[in-house]
């Protein structure tokens, strides 16, 4: 603001999980920015739910006078999925509107996918621009585990065909597991808040992703890792 440096952007997953539909979301999010709509339609399923939703909310728009953006993709196999939105955003009668990727990308993502025949406008590139190589970003982001509502504590989920991308949802506590006979750290377990663990009873543990590797305890202690401040 400070230089006039124009600045621009789209919805994150934790807007649309906000809400009950996504279709709600992009309809508040239209309302907010009717003649800057971009959307992102990878929180649950593109094909299935972001790009109907997305298509119907630009409809909307149009009827109302504006002309909607276009979409955002974050993960999955993009070459073809921007080449399916494509087809059905022209088929829908919205030929101008873009497809923007994002996604870890870097140049030689960039140039895979454009030699693949990707249907792509515009490339949402951040950390790979913005560190060095080998592999120092960490892949952390923000999303939404649950809603109050009413005084009810509602989950939400975030659905990827990346499964590193799909959330556990609720709130969580951890625990650090300990081999009682050398004291020493060989695992962390992710609990539901409301979970309890009783260290009397043989555990067995497993890796989130390779789930093939596991191990049973038996003589293990627990400590929770989450404390409050006093």
């Amino acid at each position: 603001m400070m230089f006039d440096v124009p600045v621009s952007g789209t919805m994150a997953h934790s807007w649309i999980q906000l809400y009950d539909t996504e279709l709600e979301s992009f309809r508040a999010w239209a309302d907010v920015y009717p003649d800057q709509c971009l959307l992102l339609i990878d929180t649950y399923n593109v094909l299935k739910s972001g790009l109907p939703n997305a298509i119907t909310v630009f409809k909307e728009l149009r009827e109302h006078g504006h002309r909607p953006l276009g979409v955002r993709i974050d993960s999955g196999d993009i070459t073809y999925l921007t080449r399916k939105v494509r087809r059905a955003l022209d088929e829908a009668g919205f030929p101008e509107a873009i497809i923007v990727i994002s996604n870890s990308l870097d140049e030689y993502i960039i140039k895979d996918v454009l030699s693949e025949g990707a249907q792509i406008n515009s490339f949402g590139v951040g950390e790979r621009l913005i560190t060095a190589k080998s592999e120092p970003v960490f892949g952390g982001v923000y999303k939404l585990v649950a809603v109050e509502k009413n005084g009810e504590i509602i989950p939400r989920i975030k659905i990827s065909e990346n499964e590193k991308k799909i959330t556990n949802p609720g709130f969580k506590k951890i625990y650090r597991l300990y081999e009682k006979s050398f004291d020493k750290a060989i695992g962390d377990l992710v609990c539901a808040h409301d979970e309890v663990l009783d260290e009397s009873k043989p555990l067995t543990i497993f890796d989130p992703f390779f789930t093939w590797k596991r191990k049973t305890l038996t003589n293990y202690k627990a400590e929770l890792l989450n404390q409050k401040d006093i």
